[in-house]
């Protein structure tokens, strides 16, 4: 643990509205007790900067004891595309859409490189799909594994 970070902890009804909570939680294992109406759902996150979101959603009519959420540091996911040439040319302009993963979906771009870069990521495994129109139009599939603070490089061939 870190034990200078802090953790600010928010609580919010999953049908919208205004927070019932907002505070800060420290590394020391302060523990806060939020009481709410148990008849509803709440989504609790926890978020400290430079880590990705910890979330956790109640189900209405349950009493929650205890959450134990750990903020972690976020990664990155680099797509590069190409062609099936060889040798292999750089795919601009392709559509790139991650999904499948705590942080999807997203959609991006690949710039003249053939290249794509999702920063911010929580960490977990996510579908890639790449889409360019034209004639002909191309497509491709992959996977890659995000780490807590780490950069995954995905390849894709579309034809």
């Amino acid at each position: 643990a870190n034990p200078s970070l802090s953790t600010a902890v928010t609580v919010t009804p999953t049908a919208g509205g205004a927070a019932v909570y907002t505070g800060a939680i420290t590394a020391d294992g302060t523990e806060h007790d939020i009481f709410v109406d148990s008849s509803k759902r709440y989504k609790v996150t926890a978020s400290a900067t430079g880590y990705a979101d910890a979330t956790f959603t109640t189900t209405a009519g349950d009493t929650v004891d205890a959450v134990a959420l750990t903020v972690v540091q976020p990664g990155s996911l680099t797509v590069n595309v190409t062609d099936g040439a060889t040798p292999a040319n750089p795919v601009g302009g392709a559509s790139v859409s991650l999904s499948g993963g705590p942080s999807s979906p997203l959609d991006g771009t690949t710039d003249g490189t053939g290249a794509v870069t999702f920063s911010n990521l929580a960490p977990g495994s996510y579908t890639v799909t790449v889409t360019k129109s034209g004639t002909p139009a191309l497509s491709g599939t992959g996977s890659g594994t995000v780490t807590a603070g780490g950069t995954a490089t995905v390849p894709i061939t579309v034809s």
